[in-house]
């Protein structure tokens, strides 16, 4: 599986000159970094999933070779890894969450902006977070479908009455869960790529 989780960029902000009609701007500005706070634990998250992620795959590659006893304690590990990932994948939700209940103060904010230019940008902003967030929600519901269908495959490995054809119609069930997990994660990208060039446009304009 590939999972990507990608931080909004921190950027200092320089405060120019006042009395240029940007103070509300700046407001706005140094606001946005209460969700960048929120979301710093994020990238922790990130590495203890891939770090279960790398020895998913390594167990994995054991099961074509197991005999049925070894077969029986690769099931369990395997299930523990899986339950251990759908924890951070709740943890990383929860994180999310409340990243976006920011929105309500930079919305408020927002409305303050005096400039019309400003303002406008300010909203834009606004809503290429929410499709962000929205993004991110979607890689969640995938990663935790494809979960749900690797614990199904795990306890599988288990049972006494293996049959190959079940295990092989689990895994084609799951190259699409894992393809639709590679692609909403590629979306949730795109939505953070596309949230950090406001923000910079916005910089710029208050710094210019």
């Amino acid at each position: 599986m590939k999972k990507i989780v990608f931080l909004i960029a921190m950027m200092t902000l320089v405060l120019a000159a006042c009395g240029d009609n940007k103070e509300e701007y700046r407001a706005f500005y140094t606001e946005l970094e209460t969700p960048i706070n929120v979301e710093s634990d994020i990238q922790d998250i990130s590495s203890e999933y891939d770090a279960l992620e790398a020895d998913k795959r390594s167990h994995q590659e054991e099961v074509n070779t197991a005999d049925r006893e070894r077969l029986t304690e690769l099931s369990a590990t395997l299930l523990e890894n899986t339950e251990n990932r759908a924890s951070l994948v709740d943890d990383e939700r929860a994180i999310m969450e409340e990243s976006a209940s920011s929105l309500d103060t930079l919305r408020e904010l927002a409305a303050d902006i005096p400039v019309e230019d400003y303002q406008t940008d300010a909203d834009a902003l606004i809503e290429l977070m929410e499709a962000r967030y929205t993004a991110h929600g979607e890689m969640m519901d995938a990663t935790e479908e494809m979960l749900e269908k690797e614990l199904e495959l795990f306890t599988t490995y288990g049972n006494d009455d293996l049959a190959q054809d079940q295990i092989d119609a689990l895994l084609d069930e799951l190259s699409e869960l894992y393809a639709n997990v590679n692609e909403t994660s590629d979306s949730y990208h795109e939505s953070t790529a596309a949230v950090n060039e406001k923000r910079s446009e916005i910089l710029d304009t208050i710094n210019n």
